[in-house]
């Protein structure tokens, strides 16, 4: 009974960590999409010669930074939902070395 509990409370802990990691990449992959916005939005302004006002040191709007991050956070916990499920509940990767 003892060695159930502390199976259970191991697959806990271990999906803790795998959801936190995963929100952790969408939030690098987020960081990634707002420079290449940020690089592709300076480089039309500047071809158009337009004036670009800076939001502390940040070309983009405060509501357009936060929406990108939140979008990060979010799309890495769902992704990291995702695999777990695929992963470690429907055991994905054992089916196809029995089909094979």
């Amino acid at each position: 009974m003892k060695t159930n509990l502390k199976t259970e409370k191991l697959k806990k802990i271990k999906k803790i960590v795998y959801l936190f990691f995963w929100t952790i990449l969408g939030i690098i992959l987020s960081f990634l999409v707002h420079v290449s916005v940020e690089l592709i939005y300076l480089n039309w302004a500047e071809k158009q010669r337009r004036v670009v006002s800076f939001y502390h040191g940040c070309a983009l709007s405060p509501f357009l930074q936060i929406a990108i991050l939140v979008m990060g956070v979010c799309g890495g916990f769902a992704a990291g939902c995702f695999w777990w499920q695929k992963i470690y509940i429907e055991k994905i990767r054992q089916k196809k070395k029995i089909n094979q």
